[in-house]
Formats: structure tokens, C-alpha cells, sequence
């Protein structure tokens, strides 16, 4: 397959990495204008106009049809042609071989990424593709500006973004030497200069953060004859306030525990419309709330009415006003497939305010209690959406008038209202808001044509935003349809409808949805009810293809119809949902028109591609986990790929609920070999995340359905686990009487490998106790079990646990010859993450002998390890451990820049992991 470089001098590579020949320059542009509108058609009159920028040849048509004749020439031999459709020209290759393409896939699954250290990996390689300006060889400035504007302006963006992630994750000094020469490229570009501002500042060199600042306000006025925005000045403003660097260069004080601010608000709509009335009293609630506890809203009204839309929409206004965050959660009480528990909801907010697992109490009444504490000194604005009553939302509440909250529900809420919210109900839009909502989502002129129609089309839309969204998007892409003809098909539709509606606002809205519905192509209405069957608030591209079973280009242009159509929402860049009044509506269509057989198949290609797709992520993460053999995918299911761990770990973040909802499943129950296989391949992730409740109670489901299909390796390794979550949860008497019950399991199997590994789990566990000669016990027995079954990966782990045991009982040399054989065998075998590990414990033993500098030298691998994995968990322990060594050496200022450091990386670590990093800085600041 041949590869096509744009983002740079224009070539084609060959499989062997030999250049391809394309002609002259003209031609080889061409087909870079060609390759540019992938599988798109460019008109001849285009192409001409960007070729011959001056004076076109005197045919040009002819001019053309022969450079495509020689690039057809030129192209056959590698599979490709350039197509003649229509009157002009198209080239229809894979994506993934052109690196323009490539570059903005990378750069979208970037910014779908929830963790810097993802983004960093995806952003890294996607500017790796450039290599110069676009299309340097064949296009000048001027042409490049024409047909390469949004590259390059993606191209900014991407650096910005990579330098913002490099900052989150307190890579300082490569994001300040990246954003100095951006800086330099682009010295007007407000966002980069305040990148360099706050790079400067976290580092400590407040001097040179405000010196960015002179910097960019001289070239401004210089340049453009303008000052810097307000978001620029208010970073300055903030510097200066401080009067101290955000992470102290010097030996800190007991280092408070910072944490990224929560932004869970969904996306605000562009063009809101009408409810002035609403947002006014919104905005005095929160002026002059007048009570001790937060101000409360209760935004009410019937399905369809707009209070999602109106509550996210003022959140969105007033975010400023709470510097400490956002919170969001949609409770789902009315969704068809059960209401968000509240519990889990309180969780969820526990985590996004960065909580650590391990701080958790077991009991909901106790998290609640821990959440209003958390919120107590804190400015956060919390916005709970779909709410199916009081008590499904006082969990929920902070206590301090520092917050304040919006809630939403169908029902009055008349026990919040008793206790003082403000009641806010929501009325249809009359015809005056309606025509303004048609306004907005249409043009004026278009409106003013049929100001008759218009006023129809909001009485059939029963005044419903939602309803009268769907008809605008109708209206939007059909833009030279008489609005009166949208009036004719509705009414046609609200009087097939009327016999069966118990009002007249269900009559309307089911009308429009069901001319909607019936308006749709075919595959999109089958791929409409099919979405109903998803668990999950939202879904991805590819697992609409499994629901389908269809071909992607398929599946994916059903579900662009049905965006278009307003029917499916894109509230997130690739994350497409249902409103839960269409939902119910799909429900209905998919139970009437489609058969048991067709809705189990469907039901079967989603559990297959969940569980598929988390096994393969599971591998890309641990790829020396002991395998389970999945149940085989059925015919349709197009799983996942993933291209390493930090695509992998991004998926699971996006799919995180979702995941746990189809564990809830009644049709996983109904399957217990997907219920204990989909529980083992996402236990990996809950666990790096410390999501323990989470993963205890998926194990304990998984651990019942192994136990009803009779899997005894199932239930093995369902007792591991659940001794892994006892063990982080600080339950190792649990722990142990799991690991007891596998070790049965695995000894009534003959299975040696499964032994050998419950022995290695117990020996960690009696080490968290620090009961080191039992602990050693057992990882003697685990070798010689390995051994026996010629497991290298379980060996070598069990060599580094004997050498980290020994060490702790002061047997130094014995312990570093155990830890360099398994040092051996993890590079023979490729285990970056077991060689860091040991790395880890040879640089320990050379600590405790006093060998600093071999222990420098073997925490420094284990560094550069940890950082190319990505475990930024394990990358801040080996810095404190590093600069207790530079300690050792009397090197007092390596030894802070390295707490330093592993301050930045702590500040963004959400789970129990980052307990261990803070303990040992508070020793270290105490001491």
C-alpha cells in the first residue's frame, strides 16, 4: 500500500519505503488536491483554479484529463486510481495512508482523551508527521493558505494542546522550551502565552511568568495596536496576587493536595432560544440566595420541555462564578433501562473532586456525609439533570451556601421545595418563543416567507424545544422545502396517531417523531431502534457498527442521518446519545417492528463487541496478564483496535459507565460466561483508576456466574481479584480468605501456573502487612511452581518478590542476585513494566547498603521506564526515592526538584496510588 506525505514535501512511499514517481509538479498537485478532499469529488473548475494560479492553459478540461492519465499510470500498479465522477475528479483511499488524515484522526482521539498522559502519547505522534509546511514542494504561501488553513491552524492547536497536557502532568521543562518556540513563530498568539505564563509559574519562576506577560502585551501593541484579553490578564492578575510560585522551589511546607478542577458540564447549544424569563430568576437565586445552606433550583416540567437544555445552558453562563468547578450528573430517572442510583452518583462526584479511594466509607449515608464535607470550602456549581424525585437527589446536596445547585426532574419535587428550593416550572414555548426557537435554527428570511406555516408548525409541535428541534433540523437540511409542505406531513401524522395518544401533547410529539421516524431512510430507521437496546448514555461510532452488524461506511452513514435528523445527539466530539424521551419512543418501535430473534442478535453483537473490545484494551495495557479464552464474537461484531496503552486506556475511560451498566444487565445475566469474562477484562482498569467499589461489586456478580456455568478457573480468578480489592481497600483478612478459596480451586484443577500465582498474590498480601518471613514463604513457593510450568513472565515476578522480601529482612546480597536474574529474564521476554519494578528493588537494596551511586543509577532505569510506560503512579514513587538517594549525597536542591516533580505528577493521580506520594512528601516537609 502506498503512504502519501503531505504535511511537508509532497511523496509517495512504497511498501519498502521507495519513493513512487509522480511527474512534474503540477501533476503531483494534483493529486495532493486530490488526496486533500479524500473520497470526495473536486471539481474540474477547482482544480484548475488552484493549479494556475496566474494564466490557465488554453484547455485547461484537456489540460487535466491528461496529468490524471499519467497518474492513473503511475498509481495502477499500487491498487489506485483516480475516478472521473460528474465533472471532476476523486481518489478513494484509506484514511490511515495519507498523514494528513492521519494527523487529524490523532489529533480528534487527543481530545477525546481524559488523561494528559494519554493526550501526550496521541498528540506526540501526530506531530510527528510534519515535517515542514504543507505541501512545501508543490504549493507557495499563498496557495497553501487557500487549501491548507485548517491543517495548519490544527496543527497550532495540536502544540498548545500538547504543551497544556505536558503542564498537567508536570513535564515543565519541555513545555516551556516547546511554548519559547511558539512563542517565536507566533508572537500575537494570546493562548500560547499564557501556556508559557503558567508553565513558568508551576515551576516556580513567577519572574519569568510575568516577563511573558511584558513580552506578548509589547507585541501586541506593537503589531496589532491592541491590549491583551481579559482571560490573559486575569492569569497576570492572578500571578501577582499569589505573590509566590505555584509549586514551591524550595523546600515546601506540608504540601496542601491540589487537584484539576472538575468541568463536567455537557456542551452548551449555540443557538438557545427564549425561556429570558426563567434565566433571570435563575440569576437572582444565585445573587441574593439569602439562606444559610446552598440556593437550589427545581427546574420542572413535563418530558420535551427544555429544562436539560435550560439548565446547562445557564451553568454554562455562570461557570466563572465558581472557580472550584462543575459537576454534572444525568440520574436518568426515567430512562426505560432504570435511574442512576444515588449512590453511585455520589461516588461519581467523590472521584471528579479527587477524593482517594481508600478515604471512602462503606456505608452511602457515610459517602454522602464525606461528599458535603468535600464541597464545604469549596465554590462548585452542581447541576443534577433527570432527577426521578427528592430522594433520589438529596444525597446529592452540598451544605454550604459556597455551592449551589440545579436540579431537574419531570416531577415537582414538592420535598425540595418544602425545604426551600425554588420552584421553577417550565411551561411550552407559546408562539412567540416558538417562532424565536425557528428563528435561531433557520434564517429570518426564511421564516418571514411563511410567517403562516411557521406559526403551524409550533402548534403541532405542541410548543416542545425538543419536538420543534427535530422539525428545524428537517427544515435545515431541506432548504428549499415550503415550510408549509413540513406543516402538510405533520398533520397527515398527528392524525394517524390521534386514536392512540392519551393527549394532546403526546399526540404532538409522537406525531413529530413518528414523521421523523418514517421520514428516515431504511438502514437509519432500523439503526434508530436499535440504539435502544444500548445501556449506556452515550455510545461510539464503532459500537453502532456492532449494534448493526452491518459494514462500518454502513452503519455510520445510518447514524449521520440520524444526527442530521436531530433524532441522536452528538453531545461530545464521536459520543452520540438518545434523549430519553426518544429512547422510550425507540423502545416502543424496536418491541413492534423487529422480532425476538433480530433484537437478541442485536443484544449478543453489543455484549460481544463491549467484551472484545475491553479484552483487547486489557492486552494493550498488561500484555503479560494470564489470558482467558473469550466466548467467540458474533458474525458483525467490529471490536476495537487499539494502537498501544494510552489508546487503550482512553477508551476505557470513555466507556467507563457504560461498561458497568451492561454488567447490570439482565441479558449479561442471562449469559454468565459474558457476565464473569466482561468483569475480568475491565477489573485491570477499575483497579489503576481505584474504582474499588466498583470493581468488588463486578467481581462478586462475575464470581456468581462463574459459580452457574460451573467454571472453576472462572471462579479462580474471581477470587484473586476480589483479593486484590480487599488488599487495596485495606481488607488483607479478607483478602487472604479469597486467596485461600482460589488457591483450592486452582490445586483441585492440577492447575500449577494458577497456583503459583494466588501464592505470588498472597505474598504481596502478608507484605502489606509487613509479615516479610511468611511473604517469603510463599514467593519461594510461587518460583518453584512457575518453574515447574515453565511460566518465564510469573518467574521472573517471582524472582523480583523473593529480592524485595530478602532486602526487608537485611539479606542484601542474596536479594540483588535474585533481582538481577529476573532483571534477565524481563528484558529476554520484553516486561518493561516487571523491569521497572526491579529496577526498583535494586535500587533499594543499593540504598540500604549505602551504594548511593549504583542506586541512582537503578532507580534512573526504573525513571525512564515507568515514564515510557506511562505509569505515573509508579514515575512519583521512584523520584521520591530517587531524591531520598540525592539526600544521601548531600544534593539538598536535586533532591527538591525531584519532590517537585513528583508533586506535579501527584496532583493528577485519582486514585488510591496517590495516598502513598502524598505521605511520603507530607514526611519529607515534616521532617
Amino acid at each position: 500500500m502506498l503512504e502519501f506525505r503531505l504535511l511537508g514535501p509532497f511523496s509517495a512511499v512504497d511498501g519498502g519505503g521507495g519513493t513512487v514517481p509522480l511527474g512534474r509538479r503540477q501533476e503531483r498537485l494534483l493529486l495532493a488536491l486530490l488526496l486533500l478532499e479524500l473520497g470526495k469529488v473536486v471539481s474540474v473548475e477547482r482544480l484548475a483554479e488552484l493549479i494556475w494560479t496566474e494564466e490557465p492553459p488554453g484547455l485547461p478540461r484537456s489540460t487535466l484529463r491528461s496529468y490524471v492519465a499519467r497518474l492513473r499510470g503511475s498509481l495502477a500498479p499500487h491498487g489506485l486510481t483516480i475516478a472521473t465522477h460528474g465533472g471532476g475528479y476523486v481518489v478513494d483511499a484509506d484514511p490511515a495512508a495519507v498523514d494528513a488524515h492521519r494527523f487529524t484522526a490523532l489529533l480528534r482521539s487527543a481530545q477525546g482523551a481524559d488523561e494528559p498522559a494519554g493526550r501526550i502519547v496521541l498528540l506526540e505522534q501526530a506531530l510527528r508527521l510534519w515535517r515542514g509546511p504543507l505541501l512545501t514542494d508543490v504549493a507557495d504561501a499563498a496557495l497553501r493558505g487557500r487549501i491548507g488553513g485548517s491543517l495548519e491552524h490544527q496543527h497550532l492547536r495540536a502544540a498548545e494542546l500538547l504543551a497544556a497536557a505536558r503542564i498537567d502532568v508536570g513535564r515543565l521543562d519541555e513545555a516551556i522550551w516547546q511554548l519559547q518556540q511558539l512563542a517565536d513563530q507566533h508572537p500575537t498568539r494570546e493562548t500560547v502565552a499564557e501556556l508559557l505564563m503558567r508553565a513558568h509559574d508551576r515551576a516556580g519562576n513567577a519572574d519569568a511568568a510575568l516577563a511573558a506577560f511584558d513580552t506578548v502585551r509589547h507585541r501586541l501593541r506593537e503589531q496589532l495596536g491592541v491590549n491583551p484579553g481579559a482571560q490573559l490578564v486575569a492569569v497576570h492578575a492572578e500571578i501577582l496576587r499569589r505573590g509566590s510560585p505555584a509549586v514551591p522551589a524550595a523546600q515546601p511546607a506540608a504540601p496542601r493536595r491540589p487537584s484539576s478542577v472538575p468541568r463536567q458540564l455537557p456542551a452548551d447549544i449555540g443557538d438557545f432560544a427564549a425561556r429570558g424569563d426563567d434565566l433571570d430568576r435563575l440569576d437572582r437565586l444565585l445573587a441574593h440566595s439569602g439562606r444559610p445552606g446552598p440556593p437550589v433550583a427545581a427546574i420542572v416540567g413535563m418530558a420535551g420541555i427544555g429544562k436539560s437544555t435550560l439548565a446547562v445552558h445557564w451553568a454554562h453562563r455562570v461557570a466563572g462564578r465558581f472557580p472550584d468547578g462543575q459537576l454534572y450528573v444525568n440520574l436518568n430517572g426515567f430512562d426505560p433501562a432504570g435511574p442512576v442510583p444515588a449512590e453511585d452518583a455520589v461516588r461519581g462526584f467523590l472521584e471528579a473532586l479527587h477524593v482517594l479511594p481508600k478515604s471512602l466509607p462503606t456505608g452511602p449515608s457515610a459517602q454522602a456525609a464525606l461528599l458535603r464535607s468535600t464541597l464545604a470550602d469549596r465554590d462548585v456549581l452542581v447541576v443534577i439533570d433527570n432527577a426521578r424525585n427528592a430522594d433520589h437527589v438529596r444525597p446529592l446536596l452540598p451544605g454550604t451556601a459556597r455551592n449551589m445547585v440545579v436540579v431537574t426532574s419531570r416531577n415537582d419535587l414538592t420535598g425540595l421545595v418544602l425545604g426551600g428550593a425554588a420552584h421553577i416550572a417550565l411551561d411550552i414555548l407559546d408562539a412567540r418563543e416558538g417562532r424565536e426557537m425557528l428563528v435561531r435554527r433557520l434564517s429570518p428570511e426564511r421564516v418571514a416567507r411563511e410567517p403562516h406555516a411557521v406559526d403551524q408548525l409550533v402548534e403541532l409541535c405542541a410548543g416542545l424545544p425538543l419536538a420543534l428541534a427535530i422539525v428545524a433540523a428537517h427544515a435545515t437540511v431541506q432548504p428549499r422545502l415550503p415550510l408549509s409542505r413540513l406543516v402538510a406531513e405533520l398533520q397527515e401524522a398527528r392524525g394517524s396517531l390521534t386514536a392512540f395518544a392519551g393527549s394532546d401533547v403526546t399526540t404532538d410529539v409522537h406525531s413529530v417523531f413518528s414523521w421523523s421516524y418514517q421520514a428516515l431512510p431504511a438502514d437509519a430507521a432500523v439503526l434508530l431502534r436499535l440504539l435502544s437496546l444500548h445501556p449506556g448514555p452515550t455510545l461510539d461510532r464503532q459500537a453502532a457498527v456492532s449494534l448493526t452488524g452491518w459494514p462500518s461506511d454502513r452503519a455510520r452513514h445510518a447514524l449521520a442521518e440520524l444526527v442530521r435528523a436531530h433524532l441522536v445527539l452528538e453531545d461530545r466530539p464521536g459520543r452520540f446519545g438518545l434523549h430519553d424521551l426518544l429512547r422510550a419512543y425507540a423502545v416502543g418501535l424496536l418491541q413492534q417492528t423487529d422480532g425476538e430473534v433480530a433484537r437478541q442478535a442485536a443484544t449478543g453483537r453489543l455484549l460481544d463487541h463491549y467484551l472484545h473490545s475491553a479484552y483487547r484494551a486489557d492486552r494493550a495495557l498488561d500484555p503479560h496478564r494470564d489470558t482467558i479464552t473469550l466466548t467467540d464474537a458474533a458474525t458483525g461484531t467490529a471490536a476495537e483496535v487499539f494502537t498501544g496503552p494510552a489508546d487503550a486506556m482512553a477508551w476505557f475511560q470513555r466507556e467507563h459507565q457504560t461498561l458497568l451498566s451492561l454488567l447490570e444487565q439482565p441479558a449479561l445475566r442471562a449469559s454468565p460466561a459474558h457476565a464473569w469474562q466482561l468483569a475480568w477484562v475491565v477489573a485491570n482498569f477499575l483497579d489503576r483508576h481505584g474504582h474499588w467499589h466498583d470493581l468488588d461489586h463486578t467481581q462478586q456478580q462475575a464470581l456468581r456466574s462463574a459459580r452457574a456455568l460451573g467454571d472453576l478457573p472462572g471462579q479462580a480468578r474471581c477470587c484473586r481479584m476480589l483479593a486484590r480489592c480487599a488488599a487495596r481497600l485495606g481488607r488483607h483478612d479478607k483478602g487472604l480468605e479469597h486467596l485461600a478459596l482460589a488457591l483450592d480451586l486452582h490445586t483441585a484443577l492440577g492447575d500449577g501456573a494458577g497456583q503459583a500465582y494466588t501464592h505470588l498474590n498472597i505474598n504481596l498480601m502478608l507484605e502489606g502487612q509487613r509479615r516479610w518471613p511468611e511473604a517469603l514463604q510463599h514467593a519461594h513457593h510461587s518460583l518453584h511452581l512457575f518453574t515447574a510450568a515453565g511460566d518465564v513472565v510469573g518467574r521472573s515476578r517471582a524472582l523480583n518478590a523473593i529480592g524485595w522480601g530478602l532486602a526487608h529482612q537485611g539479606r542484601h546480597a542474596e536479594a540483588l542476585d535474585h533481582c538481577n536474574q529476573a532483571l534477565a529474564l524481563h528484558r529476554h521476554i520484553g516486561s518493561h513494566a516487571a523491569e521497572a519494578d526491579t529496577w526498583d528493588s535494586v535500587g533499594f537494596i543499593h540504598l540500604q547498603t549505602g551504594a548511593l551511586a549504583h542506586a541512582a543509577d537503578a532507580y534512573g532505569q526504573a525513571l525512564d521506564l515507568t515514564r515510557r510506560l506511562g505509569d505515573r503512579y509508579e514515575e512519583a514513587m521512584v523520584l521520591l526515592r530517587l531524591a531520598d538517594v540525592r539526600d544521601r549525597q548531600d544534593d539538598g536542591p536535586a533532591a527538591r526538584e525531584l519532590r517537585t516533580q513528583a508533586l506535579g505528577i501527584a496532583q493528577h493521580l485519582d486514585h488510591l496510588s496517590a495516598a502513598d506520594v502524598w505521605a511520603v512528601l507530607d514526611r519529607t516537609a515534616a521532617g
